[in-house]
């Protein structure tokens, strides 16, 4: 294990040197754009070098609808 580390994405902001996204939903507060919401799959780093990227689902900005922020969002089955 020595050397072997855990990716930490969620909360985290999206990097894709790291994270895949796999998922997006909208974001309910703008802290949230772009910000990795749900861990789908862990990702690994061995000696400084990514093994597996993290699957993650990443937040995103909200449609605009008449002026006001559409804050539905998308759900996966």
């Amino acid at each position: 294990d020595e050397g072997l580390e855990k990716i930490k994405a969620k909360g985290n902001k999206f990097n894709p040197d790291l994270h895949e996204a796999m998922l997006t939903e909208q974001a309910t507060e703008p802290e949230k754009e772009n910000q990795v919401l749900d861990d789908l799959q862990c990702g690994y780093i061995f000696k400084g070098r990514v093994l597996r990227h993290s699957k993650v689902k990443v937040g995103i900005k909200a449609k605009e609808k008449d002026g006001k922020k559409d804050l539905e969002k998308n759900e996966s089955k």
